[in-house]
């Protein structure tokens, strides 16, 4: 080989070497500019809504959610696709809630999307039937993919009960679906105010009218009462007067009893006085009786006597 032959040889290896170098460095720029787009569209579509959904060369999205990725965007590794986190969200609200209606209520009334059907679910108090209508809201998440993102970015929103929630679900189902699940759940409330104000005032205007009636109510009684307090007032004057007139009268009894005694026990001093007399007399007539007896007897001697004279 000649110097000519030896020096195209060495031009033809550097060549090469940079051609090497040049592939790597594009690889690798393409490899960044590959993961920053990906990244772009997870924040704006979010993760697959679950293992079926297949990107546009039909591979399966879930095989490009590394555990990387997982870490950047959830903060932990285990979840690749919405349908998984909502599992996983349903899971945490069972355990936190159990068979508490409060908790149960607090979990199911944000997915509430009329008045009415938020007022239903605050008259229910039924454990049983709470998780029954929490598991038909969870079901809803189902159907075409298109309907399915935004029924699981709906109630992954609507369940989000701590800033934490908010920005794991958002990470989750991207920035589409969340402000889409953000306005759908402000236009529901929104539809609730005018129901909401429409009852206020029945129940302003009712109570007003009830309370109007019960303000007159206790003016009346408020009247019944001070006339039974000065009835009251009469009746202690009454009840005082004629305890006085009681006291005198037990007075007067107690006197009229004593001389009752007295005359009582004077009058049977003197029944006894008057037996002891008629027996005194009795025996003194009987003596009498007796003298005049024998007087008569004499005077019948004596005529005799001088009779045989």
């Amino acid at each position: 080989m000649g110097i000519a032959g030896k020096i195209l040889a060495i031009a033809n290896v550097i060549a090469a070497i940079v051609f090497i170098g040049v592939a790597a460095l594009d690889y690798g720029q393409r490899q960044s500019w590959t993961f920053a787009v990906k990244e772009q569209d997870l924040l704006i579509n979010g993760l697959p809504v679950d293992a079926t959904e297949k990107d546009a060369d039909g591979n399966p999205l879930v095989d490009s959610i590394s555990e990387r990725v997982q870490k950047d965007f959830l903060g932990r590794t285990g979840i690749k696709s919405q349908d998984e986190e909502l599992t996983d969200r349903r899971k945490q609200l069972d355990a936190a809630a159990g068979d508490d209606v409060a908790k149960l209520q607090q979990v199911l009334i944000p997915l509430a999307q009329t008045a009415g059907q938020r007022d239903a679910w605050r008259q229910i108090t039924d454990p049983a039937k709470l998780r029954e209508i929490l598991n038909e809201q969870f079901t809803l998440a189902s159907g075409p993919v298109g309907e399915r993102r935004q029924a699981i970015a709906r109630l992954l929103f609507a369940t989000s009960q701590s800033p934490e929630d908010l920005n794991r679900t958002l990470a989750v189902v991207g920035l589409s679906a969340f402000a889409h699940a953000a306005n759908t759940q402000a236009a529901n409330l929104q539809s609730m105010v005018p129901v909401y104000e429409t009852a206020i005032d029945n129940d302003r205007t009712e109570f007003a009218v009830k309370h109007k009636a019960l303000v007159q109510q206790i003016q009346t009684l408020a009247e019944r009462v001070q006339d039974m307090q000065d009835t009251l007032k009469k009746q202690t004057e009454v009840k005082e007067r004629h305890t006085a007139l009681l006291k005198r009268r037990q007075e007067v009894v107690a006197d009229l009893q004593q001389t009752i005694a007295n005359t009582q026990k004077a009058a049977e001093a003197a029944l006894a006085q008057q037996s002891k007399t008629e027996a005194e007399t009795f025996a003194a007539q009987q003596a009498v009786t007796t003298t005049e007896q024998r007087n008569q007897e004499l005077e019948r001697t004596l005529r005799g006597l001088e009779l045989n004279r």
